[in-house]
């Protein structure tokens, strides 16, 4: 986080001091043609942006400043036994420390890089502690040598310089031997401080005016903000002229306020009272206070400024050119070879439950970092053709193939490590935008060494790692440790530990270029063995990390696995096996965590979280052996009792839950005696469900056990929503998954919802009479199987998995298809909705897009309203026409409806399809017109609504009219295999 901090402030010093340079460049014209005022905001805008350290940077910024070399290193001594000061969240609770790394005298490497932000903070703190300290000393010594002025001329004048200017604030007006000029102090309890000189009454009014036009800009808290912002750049020499600049032109303003409007003889006046109270001041003041001296050339200028009646401008439109200019400049620079998230570290440890996944589809490597991985447009594709035809392997089994291949799955950087059979060596693919570019990198000096397993991973978006694995031979393997620094572009090989232990290497991560580790399978030692580099691989030493007492009864050995890290804090997962287990006389094997705040020099291990993790594990493989071994006795006893078959008193099965859904990823929160393990599933049709439970600690013969467990909350229906978007229309509010877009029919009543090419579901909105029941939306030869069931959790009353049963017939033979819906029924207004997914898997999706849906009643009862209206048209039915009008315009219409037997319009031509437009309180429909011997025109007709008795009708209406120019917006397409003409938007 320092580094990343220091990192974007260097680039915005470095941004922003081209336009600090510019200013500094037309000064000379800015003080003839612009106001001090005008300057005065331009600096403290710049200093505003020296204090926000985030640029927005384009992709590929024009100019590139290179970063100081990552290769500069100090080698610093380090302590091994160091404590733990303090945990991230990701450690447990009551952890204790049980492993450290052996006490043997190692030195940490750190690179300059590394250095720098440490210094920089420093520098700022002391930078800050001076002026603070500075001013808080200034104070108490103006404070102890003052008094109140209790002159009642000085008071008058005081008062009615106070009035005149309509300051009300109580400011104190006190007389101090610690100053020999004027000056405003304090932040929240200003005073106005005066030397004991003695002033004329005219000097006094003066001076009065002087600081309390300070008081009302807020002039010294103009100053501290720049103060900060030198105080952040402190490296910045441009910042400190800047300071000075900013100084000149706030007395400047302050003057030119004091002479608005005054003539020569004010403005001699006024220079010769402030040469007067400030001649003095040289060698006293605090620079958080409006007391300023800049010596004999500052003073020419600012009395140059006083007697130049010339006329300025405010400069309003040149103020924005400087605020664009500034931010224009901050996003065309950026700091270091690549983009500014270069130097963003990846948090491995997330990665460990973030359920990313990989598989062969069509010959490829195909990656999934989202659960909707049976999307194919979700799927990243590696360009690394698979031979699916080659006998050596079996595709039945992935892991077979993927054996001898390294993944890394995150969304910054996903890399693959293979066997290139062709160059016979080692290849790296690379992508920085999950999958739409790759690097390939060859790994240097692998030449007909093709490696027996491979680990790879990234700790940053520049630095990453890959461990090499020779075949294994009686236990043993050689091994070769590599790196990159900047993305896999290029590998590098560091020493290895091979010399130092040579067993089978099954796991590896580097917290940064020079902290690594490396893990083995266990050989003699029973204890996790675990080698640790602090010197990018030149030297290794073992981890003390140990099986805790506790634990001990449930294994026999320990073997490391996968390591994670995010910067100090680390995760060690390790396999605990079991093999003096009587259960079906088969090994219980458990995997449980240790933990690290400190870079891997200490290790801990969490009790009641690791118990916590063996029992969701169970839950999550369906293997209740493991459960059974951290149980109490008595939960044990229950637990056979459950499990016991009941034609063979001799078999415990052991199995719990069922095999699906099953389980995907889970969480623990432990609490002193509890944990609640909350669990996410999935089933073969992508649905997706969470579940609960509680479990209770004891102990029993010295060590922790779990004491009991119950249900929190039953399996249920479960979608995260969390990284969902939100789509807004004119009628609608739709929460929907991020890759999903809406598109709405021609009448605007049907919303259908899209991934790429594929039609995900649709709902339509219908008319709802609330006194009939929910079968009036079944439409014609329906019927429902089953019940109508509500679902919870939604914004409206709704109803999922309502099966239709549909009956048809067509040529004589009768079919019968099921159909699925989900109805959403508002109680306020009179319209319904019915969702219907088109794609079988999205059921689930659907339902949840229902749940949140929100919507405007107004606007969609009118867009009902002129739905019906213009089906009514179509069909030339007068009746339905009649019955959406209002009283008034159904009286004006009647007999004309009545004449012609409630049919409207005409048999040729006749409307053939239409679009609805709405707009505040009208509906403009336009209407496509046919004839047997083809199209015949647009007519528009447009509707005025008013509400009646608490629902929207039509008020007004006028005739279809004649649209003279065809290319508004409308064409026709005719298909000549359906004989069809369809009405469509232009695009």
């Amino acid at each position: 986080m320092l580094e990343w901090l220091f990192h974007n402030v260097v680039q915005v010093s470095i941004a922003t001091s081209i336009v600090i340079v510019a200013m500094f460049l037309l000064q000379p014209l800015m003080n003839k043609n612009f106001t001090p005022k005008w300057r005065y905001i331009v600096w403290l805008i710049i200093g505003i942006r020296l204090l926000i350290p985030l640029s927005p940077t384009v992709e590929k910024a024009p100019v590139t400043i290179p970063l100081v070399s990552q290769n500069i290193e100090i080698n610093v001594p380090v302590a091994n036994n160091t404590d733990i000061s303090s945990q991230r969240d990701i450690t447990p609770i009551h952890s204790e420390p049980i492993a450290e790394v052996e006490n043997t005298p190692v030195e940490h490497t750190v690179t300059l890089a590394e250095v720098l932000p440490i210094i920089w903070i420093i520098g700022t703190l002391l930078f800050l502690a001076y002026y603070i300290i500075g001013y808080l000393v200034f104070k108490k010594n103006v404070l102890r040598f003052s008094d109140e002025v209790s002159d009642e001329g000085t008071l008058n004048i005081w008062k009615d310089i106070k009035q005149q200017m309509k300051v009300k604030s109580q400011i104190k007006l006190i007389k101090s031997k610690k100053v020999q000029s004027p000056m405003m102090i304090g932040f929240i309890k200003p005073m106005l401080v005066m030397p004991s000189t003695e002033y004329s009454e005219e000097d006094i009014a003066l001076i009065m005016e002087h600081e309390l036009i300070h008081y009302k800009h807020k002039d010294i808290w103009s100053k501290l903000l720049v103060i900060s912002a030198n105080a952040v750049h402190w490296f910045n020499p441009l910042v400190y002229i800047m300071r000075g600049r900013l100084n000149a032109d706030i007395e400047m303003a302050c003057d030119s306020e004091v002479v608005e409007g005054k003539d020569k003889e004010f403005r001699k006046q006024y220079g010769e009272t402030i040469l007067s109270a400030i001649h003095k001041g040289k060698e006293s003041g605090t620079v958080l206070s409006t007391y300023f001296y800049g010596g004999m050339k500052a003073m020419r200028e600012r009395l140059g400024n006083i007697f130049d009646m010339r006329g300025k401008r405010k400069g309003i439109i040149a103020l924005c050119v400087v605020i664009i200019a500034v931010l224009v400049v901050g996003s065309t620079i950026t700091l270091g070879n690549n983009s500014k998230s270069n130097s963003m570290t990846i948090d491995n440890i997330a990665l460990i439950d973030a359920g990313y996944s990989y598989g062969i589809d069509n010959g490829h490597i195909v990656i999934s970092l989202r659960p909707d991985s049976y999307l194919t447009n979700s799927l990243i594709t590696v360009p690394l053709k698979v031979d699916e035809n080659d006998p050596n392997i079996d595709f039945s089994d992935n892991h077979v193939y993927f054996r001898d291949k390294a993944i890394y799955l995150s969304d910054k950087v996903i890399a693959v490590a293979y066997d290139d059979e062709t160059s016979k060596s080692v290849k790296v693919l690379v992508t920085q935008d999950q999958g739409k570019s790759w690097t390939t990198a060859d790994i240097p000096n692998t030449a007909n060494e093709l490696s027996f397993n491979k680990i790879i991973g990234f700790s940053s978006i520049r630095d990453g790692w890959l461990v090499l694995g020779s075949d294994v031979a009686m236990g043993h393997q050689q091994t070769r440790v590599f790196q990159t620094s900047d993305g896999g572009r290029t590998w590098h090989e560091i020493g290895n530990p091979t010399d130092v232990y040579s067993g089978i290497v099954t796991g590896a991560a580097f917290a940064n270029k020079k902290i690594g580790f490396i893990s083995y399978r266990y050989l003699d030692d029973p204890n996790p063995v675990v080698y640790r580099t602090t010197d990018g691989g030149k030297t290794w030493t073992k981890c003390n990390i140990t099986i805790p007492d506790s634990f001990k009864s449930i294994s026999d050995y320990a073997s490391a696995s996968s390591l994670a890290f995010n910067g100090s804090n680390g995760v060690l997962q390790v396999t605990f096996h079991n093999n003096k287990s009587e259960l079906n006389g088969k090994p219980v094997d458990v995997v449980v965590r240790y933990q690290t705040s400190d870079y891997g020099k200490t290790w801990t291990f969490d009790e009641k979280y690791n118990l916590a993790l063996i029992w969701a594990q169970a839950w999550s493989t369906r293997d209740g052996r493991a459960r059974y071994e951290i149980m109490n006795n008595q939960m044990k006893q229950q637990f056979i009792a459950d499990q016991r078959s009941d034609e063979d008193p001799n078999i415990v099965y052991f199995t719990i839950r069922w095999s699906s859904p099953w389980v995907e990823r889970y969480e623990i929160e432990v609490d002193g005696d509890h944990a609640v393990i909350t669990y996410y599933y999935t089933d073969s049709g992508e649905e997706t469900y969470r579940s609960s439970e509680q479990i209770t600690f004891g102990t029993e013969n010295g060590r922790v056990v779990v004491s009991g467990y119950k249900e929190i909350i039953p399996l249920e229906d479960y979608v995260d929503t969390s990284n969902w978007k939100k789509i807004t229309t004119d009628l609608f509010t739709f929460l929907v998954p991020p890759t999903w877009s809406i598109s709405t029919s021609p009448d605007g009543t049907t919303v259908y919802f899209t991934q790429g090419n594929q039609q995900m579901c649709k709902v339509s909105m219908s008319y709802y009479d609330h006194s009939k029941d929910i079968s009036q939306l079944f439409g014609p030869n329906a019927k429902m199987t089953g019940k109508v069931v509500p679902l919870s959790g939604a914004n409206y009353p709704i109803y999922g998995n309502v099966v239709l049963e549909r009956t048809s017939s067509i040529a004589g033979k009768v079919s019968v298809t099921n159909e699925y819906h989900t109805y959403v029924i508002p109680q306020e207004g009179n319209v319904a909705y019915d969702f219907v997914p088109i794609y079988d898997r999205a059921l689930q999706q659907m339902q949840w897009v229902a749940r949140n849906m929100t919507f405007n009643s107004d606007n969609v009862e009118k867009q009902i309203l002129a739905a019906r209206w213009a089906a009514a048209a179509k069909n030339r039915d007068g009746k339905t026409l009649y019955s959406l009008m209002s009283k008034d315009l159904q009286k004006k219409t009647y007999d004309a409806f009545n004449a012609e037997h409630w049919v409207i319009g005409q048999s040729s031509p006749w409307i053939d399809d239409y679009r609805i437009e709405l707009s505040s309180n009208n509906a403009t429909i336009t209407y496509a017109y046919m004839t047997s011997t083809g199209f015949a025109g647009y007519y528009t007709q447009l509707l005025t609504f008013t509400k009646e008795e608490g629902h929207f009708v039509v008020s007004n209406y006028t005739e279809p009219k004649y649209m003279e120019n065809s290319d508004i917006g409308m064409v026709i397409t005719f298909s000549k295999d359906s004989n069809v003409y369809i009405l469509q938007r232009k695009v």
